[in-house]
């Protein structure tokens, strides 16, 4: 274990330590019938802390970089191998947004198990949405007919890559209406996609349903349920990824229901980024916390209480977030309302010096523009490694990205996801079974 990990176990053992004693003295952190409930929290805390540090320094000693130990020390530089070994092979799977068709690579297809085309949306009837003229909705349907994408599928088949199409909406009214109605409309929307997916050559249908309102839990289930059975009827033998929410298993307070989606689906993609606070310069996706908060170690441990590691699929960012702060220094305040997301092509672009952050084992820059202070808070091939290493050290089905594209194939991003190693071609169903 590394020197700062330990330090700051220390510091948390410590503070359990005195949270147990509190009325009574300080006292062990042990079982026992005389524990008080608040001793008994501060060794549950105390665990979970343990188990947190565990997984991460697991993680670091298969990533072949010298960590910094020391906040904005200059960050690592990734070189091949990035890995001390090659990982277990593994599936990886590729988001490719219509307003990125232009900008994948070669290497994101050879790279890849499965590509998911994003998006088109769902209407309250089950029929596909087209959208006002402009939006995402529109874009997303007219694109599908494109020569950039009947491309990409076929550069895709050629490798062996599935290629799934995506229904996604994250509009809380849309999804109440389709639940509330679940009976009908989920046997029309399959209809639907699977005539879209013969039509354009895809191999099964990406589930991405972002709610937020946790009434919605249970009518979301039964319409997941009812939506997976008549897909599995109208496409045979096609692929079925539903899409949820890193924090999703720490509690029944979210959209989704991890345990009850998983045997619907060939796998489940936690998007494990955007984790972001808004109101101070923060890594999106950290690999562990201080302080038992989001982090990609937090969502497995929690995930694998609930889901066979076989049917989870790991997210990580391929972009980060520009925060107006008030300060240079790290974790600095913030002045505006929430950070501007970048793709990390102009993250690499703008050439500011990368710095390391050992807390979430991510990278920051941070710079002056007209004036304001400004911190850049990304994942680089260093970062994605890790938490890509954490993965198959929790034995997931494997890796994924939002989004393709975004890297501009730059070849150390996409190592760092596949593990050093051609990435898993089989079937996630038969993976996740």
């Amino acid at each position: 274990m590394r020197r700062t990990r330990r330090a700051r176990a220390a510091l948390v053992v410590v503070a359990l330590v005195i949270v147990a004693g509190v009325g009574g003295g300080i006292v062990a952190i042990t079982s026992g019938p005389h524990l008080t409930p608040e001793q008994i929290e501060a060794a549950r805390l105390h665990r979970e802390f343990v188990a947190e540090q565990h997984a991460a320094s697991t993680a670091e000693r298969l990533v072949a970089a010298h960590l910094p130990t020391k906040t904005a020390a200059p960050a690592p530089l990734a070189s091949e191998p990035i890995f001390t070994a090659p990982l277990p092979a593994h599936h990886v799977v590729g988001y490719v947004p219509y307003w990125e068709l232009a900008s994948v690579q070669p290497a994101d297809v050879t790279d890849a198990s499965e590509l998911v085309y994003s998006s088109v949306c769902p209407a309250a009837n089950g029929s596909i949405d087209p959208g006002q003229p402009g939006s995402d909705c529109a874009h997303g349907l007219a694109d599908l007919s494109s020569a950039a994408l009947a491309s990409l599928v076929t550069a895709a088949h050629a490798a062996g890559d599935r290629v799934l199409l995506s229904v996604e909406t994250t509009n809380d009214a849309r999804i109440e209406t389709i639940d509330a109605h679940a009976g009908s409309v989920a046997p029309v929307l399959a209809a639907n996609l699977a005539a879209l997916e013969r039509t354009y050559g895809f191999d099964g249908t990406n589930i991405d349903f972002e709610g937020t309102n946790p009434a919605d839990r249970e009518p979301y289930v039964r319409f997941a349920r009812l939506l997976t059975t008549a897909l599995r009827a109208d496409v045979p033998g096609g692929e079925i990824l539903i899409d949820t929410y890193a924090a999703a298993a720490a509690g029944s307070r979210s959209f989704f229901d991890p345990k009850r989606l998983a045997p619907l689906a060939d796998a489940l993609f936690v998007m494990n980024y955007s984790l972001q606070s808004n109101d101070h310069g923060s890594a999106g996706s950290p690999l562990a916390t201080n302080d038992l908060g989001y982090s990609a170690v937090q969502t497995l441990i929690e995930y694998t209480k609930l889901v066979p590691p076989a049917k989870l699929i790991l997210g990580v960012p391929f972009y980060g977030f520009d925060f107006e702060t008030v300060s240079g220094r790290p974790g600095a305040l913030a002045t505006a309302a929430a950070p501007s997301s970048q793709p990390y092509r102009a993250i690499v672009h703008a050439a500011f010096p990368p710095l390391w952050d050992p807390t979430t084992e991510t990278p920051f820059s941070r710079f002056v523009r007209d004036g304001q202070w400004h911190q850049l808070w990304f994942d680089d091939p260093v970062s994605i490694a890790l938490k890509v290493a954490l993965a198959a050290d929790f034995h997931t089905a494997g890796v994924g990205a939002w989004a393709y594209g975004m890297e501009d194939g730059n070849a150390l991003m996409l190592s760092a996801l596949t593990g050093d190693r051609a990435p898993l071609r089989t079937p996630l169903a038969r993976r996740g079974s």
